[in-house]
């Protein structure tokens, strides 16, 4: 499978990146998983939730505090980019308000 490169904008996870190639075994599952509700990258698709896994490891990198008030989890694919060895795909969440 191809290299893939997931890049949030917006949300809790804003700035934030999963790579299906990192040497963090729970980076690369978690990418591959976000990859595929995305139906495989297609703009416009995307999912409304994390799994308590994704939200574990948020919190296990500091990108999340554990009691703060989240801002949703609802991203959509903006934009996909093949580029040669890699397809990076931009989610961009939904806010509200």
């Amino acid at each position: 499978m191809k290299r893939f490169v997931l890049e949030f904008i917006g949300g809790d996870w804003d700035g934030r990146q999963l790579d299906s190639e990192s040497t963090d075994h729970d980076e690369k599952l978690l990418s591959q998983v976000y990859y595929f509700k995305t139906q495989d990258g297609t703009v416009g698709k995307g999912f409304n939730q994390f799994s308590e896994q994704a939200l574990a490891f948020a919190q296990k990198r500091g990108w999340m505090e554990p009691d703060a008030p989240s801002k949703g989890h609802d991203y959509k694919v903006i934009e996909r980019r093949d580029e040669g060895d890699r397809t990076r795909l931009r989610l961009k969440h939904a806010s509200r308000g």
